[in-house]
């Protein structure tokens, strides 16, 4: 047979080529050295002009980039002061973008010595600092210099005696981080997104530090940015710092593990917090895979925070979306992509899906409510959004890990417990693994020594009568799969069931979405 080819020529675009970057002086203190940024003598093809740049710096060797912009500069000069380093030395890092957002970037050490102060004197030089940069509406030059401030903060006096100030201080500093929020436009910049962001995870950064005021703050201003900026998506940096932040906030008092029941006593306001950060975590990982390709997948892990984002195509949908802990989706029908609007791969043109896969400290657990394990999070979706998906004709499946506990091992004995009816208006509570109880102003049947039965009761009043002894064989305890009900603000199993258990962890079969917990 006959052959043909063709011959396809494709122009790509490099980044600005040929410049340095400079940054002085080479030394100076932090929060009170002014260092000038300096790129020059970039260039690049005529077409590609006009050229902008951005400005930011990285405390140690392969930590997240700090953004000390909102958005690209048409200026290649920039005048900043820099925050407090754990090892004195910040490498800062300077990109050159041309029109079509390509870019080069170039990196220059400098040594930023400790600024000695006590917390006091702190509070109120940074106060001058701050309402000097109010005044100005300058939003990105007061999230940078809150960045700074809670960089020294870190590093002064603060003890426990100290630590009232230290809070009325970040205080303060949230107050200003929120109101620069509002100037630097999080929901058209991404760069915007990213600094505010970054502040915010350096003011988070020591959650004992975290007022119940700050912390309420901060998730508030996180939901808003994360949810806001989550269709154009995050960079890797950016994603690192935002997790950093929920992880801080996770180990503060908000979500203590006594706290969830307090915060439900307080109103729908305060119940609500644990929603508002399981919506955040997932609004993270739809922005992690924002712009991914199909079979691509972005990941962060903290110590109690993990996600992971899966974009499939047709080649990945039959993959097992599992995170490092064993934790994840083990079988995804093909009714639950369709759901998700991914439609058939056999013909026709389908959509990737995403598949969002989280787990996080618990944060709607309280004392005695069953739940044994962290959340499990799992969300579908695509294009910068989240599907919901409940009433599925075949179950998602999906395991959830937890300590091990002897308790639920298959062999495991209960034992018998024996307590005393001494009166009727009694109610029996056994030493049971499960909760067990008995109401004395019931009957009972008992078997005599001849072997006849006879129904008897519990004195009326202590000393009436004899005492009755009941004993009960305690009940086993299994493992079940629960999920967080948003309208009744309990655990709830409606859709779910047990696949199998073990003594660390249970695989469950449900026909919708949405935050999980193992239970007993």
């Amino acid at each position: 047979g006959s052959t043909s080819s063709t011959v396809v020529s494709l122009t790509t675009n490099g980044p600005p080529t040929s410049g340095t970057f400079a940054v002085s002086p080479y030394r100076g203190t932090a929060l009170t050295t002014e260092f000038e940024f300096l790129l020059d003598g970039w260039s690049d093809d005529v077409d590609d002009y006009p050229l902008t740049y951005t400005y930011g710096y990285r405390l140690v060797q392969d930590a997240a980039l700090t953004p000390l912009v909102a958005d690209q500069y048409a200026s290649a000069w920039f005048l900043t002061t820099l925050p407090q380093a754990p090892n004195v030395n910040i490498t800062c890092v300077g990109r050159v973008f041309d029109r079509y957002l390509s870019y080069a970037q170039a990196f220059t050490p400098v040594r930023v010595d400790p600024l000695e102060i006590s917390t006091e004197d702190l509070s109120a030089f940074a106060g001058d600092l701050l309402s000097a940069s109010a005044d100005t509406g300058d939003g990105e030059a007061s999230l940078s210099l809150v960045s700074n401030v809670a960089s020294v903060l870190g590093g002064t006096d603060a003890s426990r005696r100290r630590l009232s100030a230290k809070q009325e201080l970040i205080d303060d500093l949230m107050a200003h981080t929120i109101s620069a929020a509002s100037l630097v436009g999080t929901g058209s910049s991404a760069a915007a997104a990213a600094q505010v962001l970054s502040t915010v995870s350096r003011l988070t950064g020591d959650p004992d530090s975290l007022s119940e005021s700050s912390q309420t703050g901060a998730l508030g201003l996180l939901s808003d940015v994360v949810g806001g900026a989550a269709g154009t998506g995050f960079d890797a940096d950016t994603a690192a710092a935002t997790a950093a932040t929920l992880s801080s906030l996770l180990s503060a008092s908000l979500f203590a593990s006594v706290a969830a029941d307090a915060r439900r006593s307080l109103g729908a306001a305060n119940a609500d917090l644990g929603g508002q950060m399981a919506g955040t975590v997932g609004a993270l990982a739809t922005g992690m895979i924002a712009g991914a390709y199909g079979g691509q997948n972005r990941s962060v892990v903290t110590d109690n925070l993990e996600l992971r984002a899966f974009r499939t195509d047709c080649g990945t949908r039959d993959a097992a979306f599992r995170l490092s802990s064993g934790a994840g989706v083990t079988d995804l029908p093909a009714s639950a992509l369709d759901a998700a609007g991914g439609d058939s791969c056999e013909g026709g043109a389908p959509a990737d899906v995403d598949v969002k896969v989280a787990r996080l400290k618990n944060v709607y657990a309280s004392e005695g409510d069953g739940a044994i394990s962290d959340l499990l999070q799992i969300e579908l979706g695509g294009e910068g959004a989240t599907v919901k998906v409940d009433n599925l004709a075949e179950p998602i499946v999906f395991d959830i890990p937890f300590d091990y506990d002897p308790t639920l091992e298959a062999d495991y004995d209960p034992g018998t417990d024996t307590e005393t009816c001494f009166n009727q208006s009694q109610v029996l509570t056994f030493n049971c693994d499960v909760p067990t109880t008995f109401d004395c102003g019931e009957s009972r049947e008992v078997t005599l020594p001849d072997g006849s039965t006879m129904t008897f009761e519990a004195p009326v009043y202590s000393g009436d009568g004899v005492p009755l002894d009941v004993t009960v064989t305690c009940p086993a305890k299994t493992a079940a799969c629960s999920f967080w009900d948003n309208v009744t603000r309990s655990w709830s199993s409606d859709g779910c069931s047990v696949v199998a258990n073990t003594a660390s962890g249970v695989t469950c079969a449900c026909t919708h979405l949405t935050d999980f917990s193992a239970s007993t």
